[in-house]
């Protein structure tokens, strides 16, 4: 049985149910269960996360430079403590959105994180380029995410800008987050080492001054007599097998896998949202949100053909070759997808794998042509 699942796609079944399970849940906590403190929800999920971290630092090797104390104290301050900051940001933001909007909605917007990221490169990095087909596709999302909001029939403002606040916050630690772990070489477990502890302190006195006052005497009561105190617990656990899993799944898939991933669990969420929480969804809706996955799918398909390019496989208009073209680029992009390893950020070297194979199985590489319309 467990030949038939490949580990690439154990981590991502696994990372689906457990990042749409802890959506539900904070949405559930936030406002089934009426305690609508987004700060002190995260505060608590920093809390089990900084704990667990540090036992697994001291009686496992599952974080190697956390064990070995490889950051010095000016590096934590210069390099990660920035990368803390935007990361309570965007964890709170994104709390608090769901006070206010569904999770299908959240789930469209989200993609606006995608254009942060990529605006955010082309401004502070010198080396990247803002191509033509890379505005398309930002304007393609945008427009969609325009047009989603002007279907919703539950728009609220504030949730709006918390979802936006939360994409531009979590652009920016990523930003920020790629260079210092290649820089420190630091593994992603143990940047979450670093990250959680310093980002429980600063969320921590942030509840205590803004929503600890503001606490009603029997919201104060069920976290001391209730059970929301222990669905606290269970749901700062699961924030943190959700952050590990992702670690897993970026360890073991190429970004293109990853990016997929995550289109599949918007899609999913969204159908979550509409067929068990019965949350209406326009037709404006589904009509912004096709838009948007258009400029998304574009945008891995234009990944692919330039790690064929890179490659260098024959490119070609001819119409007589256009079917087998078509196969061939159909079967590279799905192989890609199901078999990629992770050894490398575009997957080039998963094609490389797949093309090697391909001769076993008396695919022609050389001879393989991409048709370009």
């Amino acid at each position: 049985m467990e030949g038939l699942i490949e580990p690439s796609h154990r981590y991502i079944i696994m990372w689906i149910i457990s990042s749409s399970t802890l959506i539900t849940f904070n949405k559930a906590i936030l406002v089934d269960y009426s305690f609508p403190y987004p700060i002190f929800l995260s505060t608590v999920q920093l809390l089990i996360a900084t704990i667990l971290t540090q036992l697994l630092a001291r009686t496992t090797s599952l974080l190697p430079t956390a064990t070995e104390n490889k950051v010095e104290f000016r590096i934590l301050l210069i390099r990660i403590l920035p990368i803390c900051i935007v990361q309570a940001c965007s964890i709170v933001f994104n709390n608090a959105s769901y006070i206010f909007l569904s999770i299908s909605y959240i789930q469209m917007l989200r993609a606006s994180c995608n254009v942060a990221v990529k605006l955010l490169n082309v401004m502070f990095d010198s080396h990247q380029k803002f191509l033509f087909h890379e505005r398309v596709i930002v304007c393609l999302t945008l427009t969609g995410i325009a047009i989603t909001s002007l279907g919703e029939t539950n728009f609220v403002l504030a949730g709006f800008i918390y979802q936006l606040l939360s994409s531009s916050s979590e652009a920016v630690k990523i930003f920020l987050m790629d260079p210092c772990i290649k820089e420190l070489k630091l593994d992603h477990l143990s940047l979450l080492f670093y990250t959680t502890p310093l980002c429980f302190i600063m969320m921590g006195i942030t509840c205590l001054v803004i929503e600890v006052p503001l606490m009603k005497e029997i919201q104060i009561a069920a976290l001391t007599t209730g059970p929301l105190l222990w669905l606290l617990v269970l749901n700062g656990c699961i924030a943190l097998s959700v952050d590990v899993i992702f670690i897993l799944l970026v360890k073991h898939t190429t970004m293109l896998t990853r990016s997929l991933s995550l289109g599949f669990k918007n899609i999913y969420l969204i159908g979550l949202s509409v067929i068990v929480f019965e949350t209406p969804v326009t037709m404006l809706q589904y009509v912004g949100y096709g838009i948007t996955l258009v400029a998304i799918i574009s945008q891995y398909n234009l990944r692919l053909i330039e790690a064929i390019v890179t490659l260098q496989l024959p490119i070609t208009t001819s119409s007589a070759s256009y079917w087998s073209s078509f196969v061939s680029f159909i079967r590279i992009a799905y192989n890609t997808v199901i078999y990629s390893s992770g050894d490398d950020e575009g997957g080039i070297t998963s094609y490389s794998k797949i093309l090697a194979n391909s001769k076993e199985e008396k695919f022609e590489s050389k001879q393989s042509q991409v048709f370009l319309i």
